[in-house]
């Protein structure tokens, strides 16, 4: 480089200089982060000058520091964690009474399958798509459909609100083949409707797992075709996940793998499980994924904080209930950053 070379660089932007003040503050070598300005045409120097010492950045690398302490935390509980009780996977259990589940499971926030609870509910020997629609055909369902078309998770999981009726809905299942194009999820408060009231006598209780008072502010409903799928996230309640028809194939992470995830906005990581990049994400591959299929009758207990991606092999039919017996509130504090939704790329 000509000595007065750097005078004709001009400085980065704010977009490239807090790039750069991320990529220091989570460790990326300097050298990377020069070639990359270089490469744009700003002027490195000034640029990693001011990095080094601007009083903004002393002050952030302190708390990043603090940071890396409650990691190193948590990196400690996962080594111990692959030589204990967890490391053998997820548990199923098979009529579990509601004290056993509160002390090993729900007070200790390990996720279990429960076998055998839901026998009793007519649910499972009725429900299919076509019965669905012969009770409830005529009543209009917000659907969430181009989900494939959104670029960050968050909104790949919501995708575009589009009223149909059920019936039409339940035809567009049918024919759809495997895709995740569209789908009836939680959000759409399907359970709540006055006209969908008959398909509670198919839903049996839980006594001493959910209270029968808030059921219907606690159930939600979730139905699509095979292929449908929901991103790696977080809840921030406890869930019970039933499964009615069909089969589900969940990934779950513990909460102490969360710096593992990229949680880069609100309850979402950024890592695509099925075909993790790890060249973006090189973090993940220090990550241990736990992974279960759910059947028909079988109902998986979703701890709070713990991440899962969730796959429908089947036309499948859902249920989830927050209404537990046990206290089920939390307060979270989710990261919401303003370059929101690419995040720390490169600009």
């Amino acid at each position: 480089m000509c000595p007065d070379d750097s005078l004709r660089r001009p400085p980065a932007p704010d977009e490239w200089r807090r790039w750069a003040a991320h990529s220091r503050l989570i460790g990326v070598d300097e050298a990377e982060i020069r070639r990359h300005l270089e490469r744009h045409g700003y002027d490195a120097d000034a640029e990693l000058s001011a990095l080094a010492t601007h009083p903004y950045l002393v002050a952030a690398d302190w708390m990043a520091q603090r940071l890396r302490k409650l990691e190193s935390i948590l990196d400690v509980q996962n080594d111990l964690a692959q030589i204990g009780e967890d490391a053998s996977g997820i548990q199923r259990r098979g009529r579990l009474s509601a004290d056993a589940f509160l002390v090993e499971f729900y007070a200790r926030n390990r996720p279990v399958v429960l076998e055998g609870v839901l026998d009793e509910w007519p649910a499972l020997a009725r429900w299919n798509p076509e019965y669905l629609a012969s009770r409830c055909g005529n009543c209009v369902v917000n659907i969430m459909d181009g989900r494939q078309d959104g670029g960050h998770h968050q909104d790949y999981v919501k995708g575009r609100p589009r009223a149909v009726r059920f019936r039409d809905y339940v035809e567009m299942v049918r024919s759809s083949g495997s895709t995740n194009r569209f789908y009836l999820v939680a959000t759409n408060d399907f359970l709540q409707r006055p006209d969908v009231a008959p398909l509670w006598g198919d839903i049996g209780p839980l006594p001493g797992f959910l209270e029968e008072s808030r059921r219907l502010s606690g159930g939600s409903f979730w139905f699509g075709p095979a292929g449908t799928i929901t991103p790696l996230h977080h809840d921030t309640l406890n869930i019970l996940f039933v499964q009615v028809t069909g089969r589900k194939a969940f990934t779950l992470f513990p909460p102490t793998q969360t710096h593992l995830l990229y949680n880069d906005l609100n309850l979402f990581s950024e890592v695509d499980v099925e075909h993790p990049d790890l060249a973006r994400f090189p973090r993940y591959a220090d990550a241990t994924p736990l992974a279960i299929t759910l059947e028909p009758g079988q109902s998986l207990f979703l701890p709070v904080g713990w991440w899962h991606h969730v796959r429908a092999l089947d036309v499948s039919i859902s249920l989830s209930f927050t209404n537990f017996a046990f206290p089920n509130s939390y307060r979270w504090r989710n990261p919401m950053i303003d370059a929101a939704p690419n995040g720390f790329t490169t600009p």
